[in-house]
């Protein structure tokens, strides 16, 4: 943030941008070190790991209520009942979930539909490791709800990652339901013209199509990652330290070639739509580096967790890793939540094992003492 001031003293708007989430970085840092030094860390973990899976079931359930009522109803729950919270944050066309071409993108209880990407990845991830079918059949419906593409590349991967637990827990009960199950989507969405689920799922394919499939240069995220390399010479020297979160745009739209492609209504502070390019021109080279070395320390650190804490970090380490690929969630507060107590709880696992090792030579030396001085 500092060198991002100091870079943009001579532009104001965006020296301002480059420290606008320091308020933000030190109630953070605050959080942690309150966690730090409580007694009882390892329980307060717990319940703020419960909270955040609640939280995310609770999202994907209202998104698919809102859509249904939208389909059903022609009638938006988060539109009506958040309005007023729309209008006086400022959020796009006055409204939380997108509505286009007779479409809706179903935000859950957040003002972006594409946090939806995000947390159908968490959830799914969550299901395979607790064998809850339920959870995997409610992403998959949040997914059509919140038409995230984001979601639907994420849970893909998700399923090959996870193939092994899948196979291992799959029953002969598990593959008459599920046969039973996919014969009545079929069953329904050809036999009902215009039925609720036709309509979701004709407009979701509708817009991944129009999104991956028919655009030669596929858009603004395209012209992030072709224009990488480009934006890196932009930057310079800067990308070793960063300029600030939410400045990323920067080494973009301050190079004549790529904000030409961009187009002039780009020329403002923001992060680009891809978390790993952002931070890097956001944090730094230093600063991705060690984002990436904390994800990949939670993923392995927690990768044979058998308590229902360790699966929720690993099922949202891995969610995080995989949708920061397709979007920008810059300090987005569930994940620096999970960043914290995921590393606390780690060190708390690693003290509590060299405790026990420590204990266990402590006795074998006893022991060994005892039987010396009975010869």
């Amino acid at each position: 943030m500092l060198c991002g001031w100091l870079y943009f003293r001579n532009v104001t708007e965006w020296q301002n941008a480059s420290v606008s989430y320091l308020s933000r970085v030190l109630m953070y840092v605050l959080f942690a070190l309150l966690l730090l030094a409580q007694k009882n860390k390892r329980g307060l973990i717990n319940s703020i790991l419960s909270g955040l899976l609640v939280g995310c079931i609770l999202n994907l359930i209202w998104s698919i209520l809102d859509a249904t009522c939208f389909y059903v109803f022609d009638y938006s729950l988060n539109n009506n009942i958040f309005e007023a919270y729309a209008i006086d944050n400022n959020i796009r066309f006055g409204t939380i979930s997108l509505i286009v071409n007779g479409m809706i993108r179903a935000s859950g209880f957040n003002y972006d539909p594409a946090h939806i990407g995000l947390i159908v990845p968490i959830v799914l991830s969550y299901s395979i490791l607790k064998n809850k079918p339920w959870l995997t059949v409610v992403s998959l419906l949040a997914i059509v709800s919140s038409a995230s593409t984001t979601a639907l590349v994420c849970s893909v991967i998700v399923i090959v990652i996870n193939i092994s637990k899948i196979i291992k827990s799959w029953t002969i009960v598990k593959t008459i339901v599920l046969a039973i199950f996919i014969l009545a989507l079929v069953f329904v969405y050809f036999a009902f013209e215009g039925n609720i689920l036709r309509t979701a799922i004709d407009k979701f394919f509708d817009r991944v199509i129009g999104t991956y499939g028919t655009s030669s240069s596929g858009g603004e995220r395209w012209i992030y990652i072709s224009g990488f390399f480009e934006a890196i010479k932009t930057s310079g020297l800067m990308c070793i330290f960063g300029t600030g979160f939410g400045t990323a745009s920067y080494a973009y739209v301050f190079n004549g070639n790529l904000l030409q492609q961009l187009g002039m209504v780009n020329y403002f502070a923001y992060d680009v739509e891809m978390t790993y390019i952002s931070y890097f021109f956001d944090v730094g080279i230093l600063g991705v580096v060690l984002y990436l070395l904390i994800l990949f320390r939670l993923l392995k650190g927690f990768r044979k967790g058998k308590t229902k804490g360790d699966n929720i970090i690993w099922a949202m380490t891995l969610g995080i890793l995989l949708s920061a690929l397709f979007y920008h969630y810059t300090l987005m507060s569930m994940q620096v939540i999970l960043l914290i107590v995921g590393l606390v709880q780690l060190d708390s696992k690693k003290s509590a094992t060299a405790t026990t090792k420590a204990l266990y030579k402590s006795n074998t030396l006893r022991k060994s003492e005892i039987k010396h001085s009975e010869c």
